[in-house]
């Protein structure tokens, strides 16, 4: 699995099955929230949408499914997700901050995903050093107006640094959602085709 080559052993089949089970191992008395909404923009319309394929395209099904798109669809209950999903319900905000990303940076591949972690990672490293530099500089004896500027590009790069770490964060989660996404989709292709032929052979049985 390319995944596994990129992040780790956490993304193998196996991991992933593992997570998978016990997702839906819930209590019978767990409570999903009230769904709410979230605004995912996406060029062109809903049906263009539905021709990406990859990891866009697999997170903007699953955003389908969830009920989060498109905007303009009704809210839906629990009961009307499939089961194998409802405990992403609880996930709705991270998802939605995960399928912007991919949006946004076009990502479509595992190597695309595990190049942008890169390059997020290594901006950071950029940023930090570029802030410990104007942190010593500002030490120094300098005009009280150089040093607001300074404290002013300091802010602006820590700020920086949050948003760089926090997507590199969401790539972590796609790398991992994504796997489990696959497999509860096979998952519930199976269960389709098991249901479909037990219905056809009701039928043959009742000729």
């Amino acid at each position: 699995m390319k995944l596994k080559r990129n992040f780790g052993e956490n993304y193998s089949l196996e991991a992933i099955r593992v997570r998978i089970l016990e997702e839906n191992e819930l209590p019978a008395e767990k409570k999903f929230p009230v769904q709410r909404h979230y605004r995912i923009r996406i060029s062109g319309n809903f049906k263009q949408t539905r021709k990406i394929g990859g990891l866009r395209g697999l997170y903007l099904h699953y955003c389908y499914l969830l009920g989060i798109l498109p905007k303009n669809r009704p809210s839906m209950s629990a009961k009307q997700i499939h089961v194998l999903f409802r405990e992403d319900l609880l996930k709705l905000n991270t998802i939605s901050k995960e399928t912007k990303l991919l949006c946004h940076y076009h990502i479509d591949t595992a190597e695309q995903l595990f190049s942008l972690k890169e390059s997020l990672q290594k901006k950071t490293e950029q940023c930090v050093e570029e802030r410990k530099h104007l942190r010593y500089k500002i030490r120094a004896d300098r005009p009280e107006e150089e040093i607001q500027e300074m404290k002013e590009q300091i802010k602006v790069l820590t700020e920086k640094i949050g948003t760089l770490r926090k997507e590199a964060v969401l790539c972590d989660g796609i790398a991992a959602r994504s796997k489990v996404i696959e497999e509860k989709f096979k998952m519930m292709r199976e269960e389709k085709e098991k249901k479909e032929e037990q219905s056809h052979e009701h039928i043959r049985r009742s000729r």
